[in-house]
């Protein structure tokens, strides 16, 4: 999956943005070299100010005020140097170039010339996305994935949450994908109709919030693929378009009120919607598949089985109950 990260803290998963340069990474796992889902961020140099370190970093942290952080330090104690992981918060006067943290004194010295991002108890440590455009006419639609045992993670399509895995309670059911896809480890069957929910017309958005307690720095195994069944429209080959004046007000029809074979022989029906108020559906344009084929029997085979209108509709007169 060729996606984006967004670190810890950063948003919802739900409002992940198409393109933030000043918080977005780009990356790649195609090459198989997985994700880092807790980051760490080097630094050059680094001074006090204010009771607060600033630490100057040759690219862009992608850290945002509130993340928190660990950097190893030894202090003095008892005429004796102590080596601690001193944790803190980082700054709303952080710049892309300069990160400023609070760890609440600067009576240590660093030893590494590297911040640690910490987990965030039952929060994302890190939130990939990915926008892509296709349209909505599909009649299977599934989402595979593979990934690190030790890494959880909850999908978003469209802002709807479909798979969640390795998670502690909660995790969805996998399935069997069909052997004609490339489906990965772990494949899970979707509702065709999240693609019609987009709020930006064909434009899809593929949303992971990841959940790890590796290491800052270690690279974990993730990567994710959709693929469907297009829904080809055959009806104009061999399925005859009912006339219109037939079902005046859009929902209902009736075959056979005048001389016509169809009330004499046996038709299969089928109809398909779409929303006309935008406010109900943003895909109002978008048409439904085709329902299933339903049976109308005609008259020759009614009188064949000897059935009536009346009859039909009541098949016992002597039960009440």
């Amino acid at each position: 999956m060729e996606s984006r990260a967004v670190p810890a803290g950063v948003r919802p998963a739900w409002s992940a943005p198409a393109t933030q340069a000043a918080r977005v990474a780009n990356f790649s796992t195609l090459g198989g070299g997985g994700i880092t889902a807790i980051g760490t961020v080097p630094f050059s140099t680094f001074v006090t100010n204010d009771s607060f370190f600033e630490f100057s970093v040759d690219g862009e942290s992608h850290l945002t005020p509130g993340n928190l952080v660990t950097l190893r330090g030894e202090v003095a104690t008892n005429n004796t140097l102590a080596v601690n992981d001193f944790m803190g918060t980082v700054l709303a006067s952080t710049t892309p170039t300069t990160v400023v943290v609070d760890f609440g004194r600067t009576d240590f010295r660093p030893l590494d010339s590297e911040l640690h991002e910490v987990a965030i108890p039952n929060q994302p440590q890190s939130i990939v996305f990915r926008q892509f455009t296709v349209p909505s006419n599909y009649s299977q639609l599934w989402l595979s994935l593979d990934l690190s045992d030790f890494l959880g993670a909850n999908v978003y399509l469209n802002g709807e949450r479909v798979v969640v895995v390795n998670q502690a309670t909660g995790n969805t059911p996998i399935d069997s994908p069909p052997a004609s896809f490339l489906a990965l480890p772990k494949a899970y069957r979707l509702d065709p109709a999240l693609l019609a929910r987009s709020a930006s017309g064909n434009t899809q958005q593929v949303v992971v919030e990841l959940f790890s307690s590796a290491v800052p720095g270690i690279a974990q195994n993730f990567n994710l693929r959709l693929e469907a069944y297009e829904a080809v429209d055959k009806t104009a080959e061999g399925w005859v378009p009912v006339a219109a004046d037939k079902f005046p007000d859009g929902i209902r029809t009736v075959l056979g009120e005048s001389a016509d074979v169809r009330a004499l022989t046996d038709n299969y029906l089928i109809m398909r919607y779409r929303a006309t108020n935008s406010i109900y559906s943003p895909g109002s344009t978008n048409w439904s598949r085709w329902t299933t084929p339903q049976l109308a029997e005609g008259w020759i085979q009614r009188v064949l089985a000897g059935i009536n209108p009346f009859n039909q509709r009541v098949t016992d007169l002597l039960t009440t109950r």
